[in-house]
């Protein structure tokens, strides 16, 4: 099943903060620029997709889920083409403007995983603890255990739409490319479940058995559990997920129209020292 993702995201340099559970975004931005625009503060509003190995609509033989809350925190650039182009033309003031976005990140997340009882009550449980793909046991030496705190690059496109000198609309895409192919979970091949019983606490073992391997046996009706080395996810293609935003921006302190307006406004400030 494919599971959104939601954020709250401090922008450009940016802090993000993400509030997951929601079905749209909210968030503050703080944005410092050159002499002439000191801060920029805002709202930023949109969705988040993830981009891993459970997607697509229910139904599926594999019939696997997860949620996970993220929390991330990066620093990125808003990098305007047209604006160094025309570099040094204090005229050239276009109201739409295209910008790339690029940065570096850090993520923290906690897949769960849900079991449903005969009664229909959904029960999720953290996947990490129950080591699904063997993920730290002695017959898997290659499956090293993951961490739940990972790097990121965010990177976008977006476009600036200037309202006023002081107010703008921006629409923004905004993809993090990931270096853990464990966000959902899953990535390699169904183990042996009996090998939950050798590691793990009897309890966990019996969840982890369950929830491991939840076949639901649609393209082959005689199957109840799929062999041990019959493939799970795809470990060669990394998890990433990526927002769409619709951001509200307000330039905070004074605003120039011209390199001699600026000039002249300093020249009649209060000397400071005499």
């Amino acid at each position: 099943m494919k599971k959104r993702l939601h954020f709250a995201t401090f922008t450009c340099f940016i802090f993000s903060l993400i509030l997951l559970q929601s079905k749209s975004l909210f968030s503050q931005a703080l944005m410092f620029g050159n002499e002439k625009i000191q801060v920029e503060a805002g709202l930023n509003f949109g969705p988040t997709f993830f981009l891993g190995d459970l997607g697509g609509n229910r139904g599926k033989q594999r019939n696997l889920d997860f949620r996970s809350n993220i929390t991330e925190l990066y620093v990125a650039a808003e990098l305007y083409p047209i604006m160094l182009l025309y570099n040094g033309n204090e005229d050239y003031k276009p109201r739409l403007r295209p910008y790339g976005v690029i940065g570096v990140g850090a993520f923290k997340f906690n897949p769960q995983g849900s079991l449903t009882d005969n009664s229909g009550k959904v029960t999720w449980h953290d996947l990490k603890p129950l080591h699904t793909e063997g993920q730290g046991f002695d017959e898997f030496p290659d499956r090293k255990e993951y961490s739940l705190t990972q790097i990121n690059i965010p990177m976008g496109l977006g476009v600036k739409y200037m309202v006023s000198e002081r107010i703008n609309v921006s629409f923004e895409l905004l993809l993090r490319k990931s270096f853990t192919d464990y966000i959902d979970d899953v990535s390699t091949n169904y183990i042996d479940p009996n090998l939950f019983v050798k590691y793990l606490p009897a309890a966990d073992a019996v969840t982890a058995r369950r929830i491991s391997d939840k076949v639901f046996a649609i393209v082959n009706p005689n199957l109840s559990r799929n062999a041990p080395g019959i493939q799970r996810g795809n470990p060669s293609q990394n998890d990433s997920y990526f927002t769409t935003f619709v951001k509200f921006g307000i330039r905070l302190g004074p605003v120039f129209e011209s390199t001699y307006a600026r000039n002249a406004a300093n020249m009649m400030r209060c000397p400071t020292r005499f």
